[in-house]
């Protein structure tokens, strides 16, 4: 049985935004943000003799224990429910008591099992991501989503009607779980361990990547020899001072901005070559 160690993190007077920044440059993305009673904490899932990550270590350690993938499901069902992730797009927890729900006025109905391996559509990023690609996506397009999580995002775009999508992580439990997410809504998706683009010979006419600056930085080198004639692309992960960087980046590589949001300390851009 898999299990993990859970370990929380007390983040008063330290700024959110920049610790899920730092940990994504990490690769790091087996975490999640909670406030309770009024407080903010960080809680992380380590394999057995994994070590915390340094942007971390300077943190105040409230508590440590031992958990397994059922834990984090048994815990976040009372706050996990069906919810619009956006318009049209409705999230279930894939669980018995939702088995039988029904999404009003054919709205697309994606079930996700709360795991280790996190994304449940909850954060603005992924968010500003789904709109963009709902926005973008046309029927048949094929589609990698380069570090896809729990693979949400990649189910969506399979939904939305591509007719191939290709998903990337560098984790393996990231990887693992996004072929559970896939396999849960019938969904044909290709799910790969890998670095970015690094050995992918493939082009996209759409590529979404919802990470984090510095690997957006390293994703746009790698764009243009994977990104079809008129393909688009959508970066998500961007904290507001770092937008004009990934902005200039972008311009380099022949990309231009079609479309920009912003929500809280995030930005996300719709892109086309």
């Amino acid at each position: 049985m898999l299990k993990f160690v859970e370990i929380t993190f007390d983040l008063e007077n330290v700024e959110v935004s920049q610790i899920e920044e730092s940990l994504g440059i990490e690769g790091f993305n087996r975490f999640f943000v909670e406030w309770v009673s009024g407080k903010t904490f960080l809680r992380v899932y380590l394999h057995e003799n994994e070590d915390i990550p340094p942007p971390l270590r300077e943190l105040r350690e409230v508590s440590r224990k031992v958990v397994k993938p059922d834990d984090w499901l048994k815990k976040f069902l009372d706050t996990f429910k069906p919810f619009e992730m956006i318009p049209g797009v409705v999230v279930i927890p894939n669980v018995q008591q939702y088995t039988d729900y029904k999404a009003a006025n054919d709205r697309i109905l994606i079930k996700l099992t709360p795991g280790a391996a996190f994304g449940t559509g909850l954060h603005p990023t992924t968010r500003m991501t789904a709109m963009l690609m709902k926005e973008t996506l046309h029927s048949g397009d094929s589609v990698a989503d380069v570090g896809c999580g729990s693979g949400i995002l990649a189910v969506l775009a399979k939904k939305l009607g591509a007719s191939k999508v290709v998903a990337i992580d560098n984790d393996p439990v990231a990887v693992l779980k996004a072929k559970e997410t896939a396999k849960e809504n019938d969904a044909d998706i290709e799910v790969i361990e890998n670095n970015l683009l690094d050995n992918v010979s493939e082009t996209f006419d759409l590529i979404i990547a919802n990470i984090y600056a510095e690997v957006l930085l390293k994703l746009l080198d790698q764009i243009d020899s994977h990104l079809k004639e008129n393909g688009r692309v959508v970066l998500s992960g961007i904290v507001k001072e770092k937008l004009d960087q990934i902005s200039a980046k972008a311009s380099e590589k022949r990309l231009h901005v079609i479309k920009e949001l912003e929500e809280e300390d995030w930005c996300a851009l719709l892109l086309k070559k």
